[in-house]
Order: C-alpha cells, then sequence, then structure tokens
C-alpha cells in the first residue's frame, strides 16, 4: 500500500471529484484503488453516479477553470454497465449449426 492509500477506505466528496479527473487523465483503475485504499467496486460507484452525483460536474466544472485540455478532449460520461449473458432467444443460433 502507498502512502497516499487511506487505511479507511472511505471516499470523500472531495475524492470523487478527484476521481473523475484521474478518469479524463486515462489514469489505470489499479493505481487509484492503491491510492485510495479501496475495492474498484467503490470506483465504479462514483463513476456510475450511485454516491456522489454531483462530483462529475465539479470535475468537469475544475478542468474548465483550470484551463486543462482535458476539459475539450474528454467527455466525462457516467460508467454504464454491460449486462452478463443471453438476450432471448440467441442461444437458438446455435441449435441449427452442425
Amino acid at each position: 500500500m502507498s502512502e497516499d492509500a487511506r487505511p479507511s477506505g472511505r471516499i470523500t466528496a472531495e475524492d470523487a471529484i478527484q476521481l473523475w479527473i484521474a478518469r479524463a487523465a486515462r489514469v489505470r483503475i489499479r493505481e487509484l484503488t492503491e491510492r485510495y485504499g479501496v475495492d474498484a467496486r467503490r470506483l465504479y460507484e462514483v463513476w456510475r453516479e450511485d454516491r456522489f452525483a454531483g462530483a462529475r460536474a465539479e470535475a468537469i466544472a475544475r478542468l474548465e477553470r483550470e484551463g486543462s485540455p482535458l476539459a475539450q478532449s474528454v467527455r466525462l460520461l457516467p460508467h454504464v454497465s454491460l449486462p452478463r449473458g443471453c438476450e432471448e432467444g440467441q442461444m437458438e443460433l446455435f441449435s441449427g449449426a452442425s
């Protein structure tokens, strides 16, 4: 665990803003989990906006205020989970193949 890691494993509102900025900067998830001392699921709670819903807007505003090139080059959108499984009728495609 790095020096910056938080042993409590709690993400604050300020951390959530920094997580959005890190996402824009394409920081690796593994680095973020080590830095914040949390499981990757906690990061996705922020990025899905399940927690700290205003953090994304604040991160975008900060990037724009600072004149960061990330503000224009990256679209920060909430994470959308893709379903794991087959749609109805999809497995029937394999029944006729021999």
